[in-house]
Protein backbone atom coordinates (compact mmCIF):
# COMPACT_ATOMS: atom_id res chain seq x y z
CA UNK A 1 0.00 0.00 0.00
CA UNK A 2 3.13 2.57 1.41
CA UNK A 3 4.51 1.39 -2.36
CA UNK A 4 1.09 2.44 -4.03
CA UNK A 5 0.96 5.45 -2.95
CA UNK A 6 4.95 6.33 -3.09
CA UNK A 7 4.24 5.29 -7.00
CA UNK A 8 1.30 7.85 -6.96
CA UNK A 9 3.59 10.66 -5.84
CA UNK A 10 5.96 10.29 -8.30
CA UNK A 11 3.39 9.98 -11.00
CA UNK A 12 1.85 13.37 -10.13
CA UNK A 13 5.10 14.99 -10.18
CA UNK A 14 5.91 14.02 -13.91
CA UNK A 15 2.25 14.48 -15.09
CA UNK A 16 -0.29 17.55 -15.02
CA UNK A 17 -3.87 16.20 -13.91
CA UNK A 18 -5.95 18.72 -16.85
CA UNK A 19 -9.30 17.54 -15.49
CA UNK A 20 -12.32 17.19 -16.80
CA UNK A 21 -14.26 20.05 -19.21
CA UNK A 22 -17.57 18.98 -19.87
CA UNK A 23 -18.67 22.13 -22.16
CA UNK A 24 -15.38 21.48 -24.31
CA UNK A 25 -16.49 17.67 -24.66
CA UNK A 26 -20.26 18.63 -25.72
CA UNK A 27 -19.24 21.17 -28.13
CA UNK A 28 -19.98 19.72 -31.71
CA UNK A 29 -16.59 19.42 -33.74
CA UNK A 30 -18.18 20.05 -37.12
CA UNK A 31 -22.28 20.08 -38.40
CA UNK A 32 -23.84 17.12 -39.27
CA UNK A 33 -23.79 16.46 -42.98
CA UNK A 34 -26.24 14.25 -44.95
CA UNK A 35 -24.80 11.93 -47.77
CA UNK A 36 -25.12 14.20 -50.32
CA UNK A 37 -24.33 17.18 -48.79
CA UNK A 38 -20.94 15.26 -47.45
CA UNK A 39 -20.72 14.40 -51.23
CA UNK A 40 -21.41 17.72 -52.90
CA UNK A 41 -18.46 19.19 -50.09
CA UNK A 42 -15.65 16.48 -51.42
CA UNK A 43 -16.77 16.74 -55.13
CA UNK A 44 -16.04 20.78 -54.63
CA UNK A 45 -12.81 19.98 -53.37
CA UNK A 46 -11.51 18.52 -56.26
CA UNK A 47 -10.27 21.33 -58.63
CA UNK A 48 -10.43 19.71 -61.44
CA UNK A 49 -13.99 18.41 -61.51
CA UNK A 50 -15.16 21.97 -60.83
CA UNK A 51 -13.46 23.60 -63.28
CA UNK A 52 -14.91 21.02 -65.98
CA UNK A 53 -18.47 21.20 -64.39
CA UNK A 54 -18.12 25.28 -64.96
CA UNK A 55 -16.81 24.45 -68.42
CA UNK A 56 -19.24 21.91 -69.49
CA UNK A 57 -21.94 24.30 -68.18
CA UNK A 58 -20.55 26.92 -70.08
CA UNK A 59 -20.67 24.52 -73.37
CA UNK A 60 -24.11 24.01 -72.87
CA UNK A 61 -25.24 27.70 -72.38
CA UNK A 62 -23.16 28.30 -75.62
CA UNK A 63 -25.22 25.63 -77.39
CA UNK A 64 -28.37 26.88 -76.37
CA UNK A 65 -28.23 30.61 -76.02
CA UNK A 66 -26.15 30.97 -79.22
CA UNK A 67 -28.84 28.86 -81.03
CA UNK A 68 -30.95 31.92 -80.53
CA UNK A 69 -28.66 34.36 -81.96
CA UNK A 70 -27.10 32.53 -84.93
CA UNK A 71 -30.31 30.12 -86.04
CA UNK A 72 -29.27 30.26 -89.64
CA UNK A 73 -26.36 27.91 -89.58
CA UNK A 74 -27.16 26.31 -93.51
CA UNK A 75 -26.90 29.79 -95.15
CA UNK A 76 -24.56 29.67 -97.78
CA UNK A 77 -22.57 32.72 -99.07
CA UNK A 78 -20.09 32.04 -102.34
CA UNK A 79 -19.14 34.93 -101.97
CA UNK A 80 -17.10 34.45 -98.61
CA UNK A 81 -15.93 30.94 -98.97
CA UNK A 82 -12.89 29.84 -96.63
CA UNK A 83 -12.50 32.91 -94.76
CA UNK A 84 -10.31 33.14 -91.49
CA UNK A 85 -11.52 33.69 -88.60
CA UNK A 86 -12.02 37.56 -87.92
CA UNK A 87 -14.28 39.98 -86.78
CA UNK A 88 -16.81 39.04 -89.43
CA UNK A 89 -16.91 35.66 -88.97
CA UNK A 90 -15.29 34.31 -85.30
CA UNK A 91 -14.39 30.95 -86.06
CA UNK A 92 -14.27 31.48 -90.03
CA UNK A 93 -16.28 30.00 -92.79
CA UNK A 94 -16.28 26.79 -95.37
CA UNK A 95 -16.37 25.57 -98.46
CA UNK A 96 -19.86 26.76 -99.31
CA UNK A 97 -19.37 30.34 -97.10
CA UNK A 98 -20.89 28.78 -94.21
CA UNK A 99 -20.20 30.39 -90.72
CA UNK A 100 -18.29 27.97 -88.68
CA UNK A 101 -19.65 29.64 -85.58
CA UNK A 102 -23.34 29.22 -86.32
CA UNK A 103 -22.45 25.58 -87.35
CA UNK A 104 -20.85 24.76 -84.41
CA UNK A 105 -23.39 26.39 -81.87
CA UNK A 106 -25.69 23.58 -83.29
CA UNK A 107 -23.33 20.66 -84.24
CA UNK A 108 -22.74 21.15 -80.46
CA UNK A 109 -26.35 21.29 -79.33
CA UNK A 110 -27.37 18.01 -81.91
CA UNK A 111 -24.24 16.08 -80.54
CA UNK A 112 -25.05 17.00 -76.55
CA UNK A 113 -28.56 16.51 -77.72
CA UNK A 114 -28.07 12.90 -78.55
CA UNK A 115 -25.53 12.31 -76.18
CA UNK A 116 -28.03 13.00 -73.61
CA UNK A 117 -31.15 11.53 -74.69
CA UNK A 118 -29.73 8.22 -75.62
CA UNK A 119 -27.62 7.65 -72.34
CA UNK A 120 -31.17 8.60 -70.30
CA UNK A 121 -32.46 5.95 -72.27
CA UNK A 122 -30.17 3.25 -71.71
CA UNK A 123 -30.00 3.99 -68.21
CA UNK A 124 -34.03 3.28 -68.32
CA UNK A 125 -33.54 -0.21 -69.96
CA UNK A 126 -30.40 -1.26 -68.07
CA UNK A 127 -32.60 -0.14 -65.13
CA UNK A 128 -35.48 -2.37 -65.88
CA UNK A 129 -33.79 -5.08 -67.09
CA UNK A 130 -31.03 -5.65 -64.44
CA UNK A 131 -33.46 -4.63 -61.58
CA UNK A 132 -36.00 -7.54 -62.85
CA UNK A 133 -32.78 -10.17 -62.96
CA UNK A 134 -30.56 -9.26 -59.83
CA UNK A 135 -34.43 -8.90 -57.52
CA UNK A 136 -35.92 -12.50 -59.36
CA UNK A 137 -33.34 -14.39 -60.09
CA UNK A 138 -33.57 -18.42 -61.10
CA UNK A 139 -34.29 -19.28 -64.22
CA UNK A 140 -36.05 -15.21 -65.18
CA UNK A 141 -31.80 -14.12 -64.38
CA UNK A 142 -30.35 -16.71 -66.55
CA UNK A 143 -32.94 -16.11 -69.67
CA UNK A 144 -32.72 -12.89 -69.21
CA UNK A 145 -28.65 -12.84 -68.82
CA UNK A 146 -28.30 -15.43 -72.07
CA UNK A 147 -29.83 -12.13 -74.14
CA UNK A 148 -27.44 -9.55 -72.83
CA UNK A 149 -24.55 -11.88 -73.02
CA UNK A 150 -25.84 -12.19 -76.77
CA UNK A 151 -26.14 -9.03 -77.43
CA UNK A 152 -22.58 -8.10 -75.74
CA UNK A 153 -20.80 -10.69 -78.06
CA UNK A 154 -21.58 -8.40 -81.60
CA UNK A 155 -19.27 -5.29 -81.57
CA UNK A 156 -21.58 -2.01 -80.99
CA UNK A 157 -19.99 -0.35 -83.87
CA UNK A 158 -20.53 -3.19 -86.06
CA UNK A 159 -24.19 -3.12 -85.04
CA UNK A 160 -24.29 0.81 -85.84
CA UNK A 161 -23.06 0.12 -88.94
CA UNK A 162 -24.82 -2.66 -90.44
CA UNK A 163 -27.99 -0.71 -88.60
CA UNK A 164 -27.04 2.68 -90.41
CA UNK A 165 -26.36 1.41 -93.79
CA UNK A 166 -29.75 -0.68 -94.16
CA UNK A 167 -32.11 2.18 -92.66
CA UNK A 168 -32.36 5.65 -93.81
CA UNK A 169 -29.43 7.97 -91.86
CA UNK A 170 -31.11 10.64 -89.77
CA UNK A 171 -30.73 11.84 -85.97
CA UNK A 172 -33.68 9.31 -84.99
CA UNK A 173 -32.32 6.04 -86.69
CA UNK A 174 -28.74 7.29 -84.72
CA UNK A 175 -30.13 7.36 -81.63
CA UNK A 176 -32.03 3.76 -82.15
CA UNK A 177 -28.73 2.43 -83.33
CA UNK A 178 -27.04 4.04 -80.43
CA UNK A 179 -29.70 2.34 -78.06
CA UNK A 180 -29.75 -1.12 -79.50
CA UNK A 181 -26.77 -2.64 -77.32
CA UNK A 182 -25.80 0.55 -75.02
CA UNK A 183 -27.88 -0.59 -72.26
CA UNK A 184 -26.63 -3.98 -71.77
CA UNK A 185 -23.11 -2.98 -69.36
CA UNK A 186 -25.92 -0.78 -67.13
CA UNK A 187 -28.31 -3.96 -66.85
CA UNK A 188 -25.12 -5.35 -65.38
CA UNK A 189 -24.47 -3.22 -63.34
CA UNK A 190 -27.77 -2.72 -61.87
CA UNK A 191 -28.39 -6.41 -61.61
CA UNK A 192 -25.22 -7.03 -59.14
CA UNK A 193 -26.06 -3.83 -56.97
CA UNK A 194 -29.94 -5.56 -56.70
CA UNK A 195 -28.14 -9.22 -55.74
CA UNK A 196 -25.90 -7.67 -53.08
CA UNK A 197 -28.95 -4.94 -51.54
CA UNK A 198 -31.82 -7.30 -51.60
CA UNK A 199 -30.11 -9.26 -48.66
CA UNK A 200 -30.38 -7.11 -46.33
CA UNK A 201 -32.85 -6.04 -43.31
CA UNK A 202 -34.97 -3.71 -44.86
CA UNK A 203 -35.88 -5.32 -47.95
CA UNK A 204 -36.72 -8.39 -45.66
CA UNK A 205 -38.54 -5.95 -43.21
CA UNK A 206 -40.54 -4.12 -46.23
CA UNK A 207 -41.36 -7.86 -47.54
CA UNK A 208 -42.71 -8.60 -43.89
CA UNK A 209 -45.14 -5.35 -43.91
CA UNK A 210 -46.83 -6.75 -47.50
CA UNK A 211 -44.52 -4.35 -50.13
CA UNK A 212 -44.34 -5.43 -53.55
CA UNK A 213 -41.60 -6.61 -55.93
CA UNK A 214 -42.30 -2.90 -57.55
CA UNK A 215 -42.31 -0.80 -54.42
CA UNK A 216 -39.15 -2.31 -53.05
CA UNK A 217 -37.44 -2.37 -56.37
CA UNK A 218 -38.68 1.85 -56.92
CA UNK A 219 -38.35 2.75 -52.51
CA UNK A 220 -35.40 0.65 -51.78
CA UNK A 221 -33.33 -0.99 -53.97
CA UNK A 222 -33.21 1.62 -56.53
CA UNK A 223 -32.33 4.57 -54.19
CA UNK A 224 -29.79 2.85 -52.63
CA UNK A 225 -27.66 2.43 -55.77
CA UNK A 226 -28.31 6.45 -57.13
CA UNK A 227 -24.72 7.20 -56.60
CA UNK A 228 -22.98 4.07 -59.00
CA UNK A 229 -25.55 4.97 -61.28
CA UNK A 230 -25.00 8.50 -61.35
CA UNK A 231 -21.86 7.78 -61.70
CA UNK A 232 -22.34 5.76 -64.85
CA UNK A 233 -24.43 7.97 -66.55
CA UNK A 234 -21.35 10.45 -66.29
CA UNK A 235 -19.20 8.07 -67.74
CA UNK A 236 -21.76 6.88 -70.48
CA UNK A 237 -22.66 10.60 -71.94
CA UNK A 238 -18.87 10.85 -73.57
CA UNK A 239 -18.81 7.56 -74.78
CA UNK A 240 -21.97 7.97 -76.66
CA UNK A 241 -21.22 11.72 -78.13
CA UNK A 242 -17.67 9.62 -79.47
CA UNK A 243 -19.86 6.85 -80.81
CA UNK A 244 -21.64 9.27 -82.68
CA UNK A 245 -19.02 11.34 -83.67
CA UNK A 246 -17.44 8.48 -85.10
CA UNK A 247 -20.08 7.44 -87.22
CA UNK A 248 -20.81 11.15 -88.47
CA UNK A 249 -17.41 10.97 -89.30
CA UNK A 250 -17.49 8.44 -91.75
CA UNK A 251 -20.75 9.31 -93.56
CA UNK A 252 -23.06 7.33 -91.51
CA UNK A 253 -24.36 9.52 -88.51
CA UNK A 254 -25.95 13.18 -89.04
CA UNK A 255 -25.95 13.92 -92.49
CA UNK A 256 -24.77 17.32 -93.82
CA UNK A 257 -26.31 20.44 -93.85
CA UNK A 258 -26.94 19.51 -90.47
CA UNK A 259 -23.95 19.42 -88.06
CA UNK A 260 -22.32 17.85 -85.71
CA UNK A 261 -19.09 17.18 -83.72
CA UNK A 262 -18.41 13.99 -86.35
CA UNK A 263 -19.39 15.59 -89.70
CA UNK A 264 -17.48 19.01 -89.19
CA UNK A 265 -14.40 17.22 -87.94
CA UNK A 266 -15.16 15.70 -90.87
CA UNK A 267 -15.74 18.53 -93.21
CA UNK A 268 -12.38 20.15 -91.90
CA UNK A 269 -10.22 16.95 -92.99
CA UNK A 270 -11.05 17.26 -96.07
CA UNK A 271 -9.67 20.69 -95.88
CA UNK A 272 -6.52 20.08 -93.92
CA UNK A 273 -3.80 21.41 -93.83
CA UNK A 274 -4.46 24.44 -96.00
CA UNK A 275 -7.66 26.03 -93.98
CA UNK A 276 -6.47 24.74 -90.19
CA UNK A 277 -9.86 26.58 -88.27
CA UNK A 278 -11.69 24.30 -90.05
CA UNK A 279 -10.53 21.25 -88.23
CA UNK A 280 -9.08 22.38 -85.08
CA UNK A 281 -11.42 24.54 -83.62
CA UNK A 282 -14.32 21.81 -84.00
CA UNK A 283 -11.74 19.30 -83.26
CA UNK A 284 -10.93 21.01 -79.93
CA UNK A 285 -14.05 21.81 -78.91
CA UNK A 286 -15.14 18.25 -78.68
CA UNK A 287 -11.88 16.90 -77.03
CA UNK A 288 -12.35 19.55 -74.59
CA UNK A 289 -15.51 18.62 -73.69
CA UNK A 290 -14.96 14.69 -73.41
CA UNK A 291 -12.38 15.63 -71.02
CA UNK A 292 -14.16 17.53 -69.24
CA UNK A 293 -17.10 14.81 -68.51
CA UNK A 294 -14.14 12.24 -67.96
CA UNK A 295 -13.34 14.59 -65.32
CA UNK A 296 -16.65 15.20 -64.23
CA UNK A 297 -17.25 11.52 -63.79
CA UNK A 298 -14.09 10.58 -61.82
CA UNK A 299 -14.97 13.44 -59.34
CA UNK A 300 -17.95 11.82 -58.89
CA UNK A 301 -16.91 8.68 -58.22
CA UNK A 302 -14.16 9.82 -55.33
CA UNK A 303 -17.34 12.00 -53.44
CA UNK A 304 -19.74 9.21 -53.56
CA UNK A 305 -17.48 6.24 -52.70
CA UNK A 306 -18.89 5.72 -48.79
CA UNK A 307 -15.41 4.53 -48.12
CA UNK A 308 -13.32 7.76 -48.87
CA UNK A 309 -15.98 9.60 -46.35
CA UNK A 310 -14.47 10.94 -43.97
Amino acid sequence: MAQEKKVRKEVKKDFTVIGKDLEANQAVARPSLTYWQDAWRRFRENKLAVVSLIFLVLVILYSIIGSWFFPDYKSQSLMNTYQPPGKDFWFGTDELGRDLFARLIRGTKVSLFIGLIVSVINMIIGIIFGGICGYYGGKVDMILMRIIEILMVVPDMLVMILLLNVMRGNVGTLIFALCLTGWTDVAQLVRGQVMQLKQNEYVLAARVLGADSLTILKQHLIPNMIGPLIIKFSMNVPGVIFAEASLSYLGLGVKIPEASWGNLAQAGANNFPAYLWLFFIPASLFALTMLAFNLIGDGLRDALDPKLRR
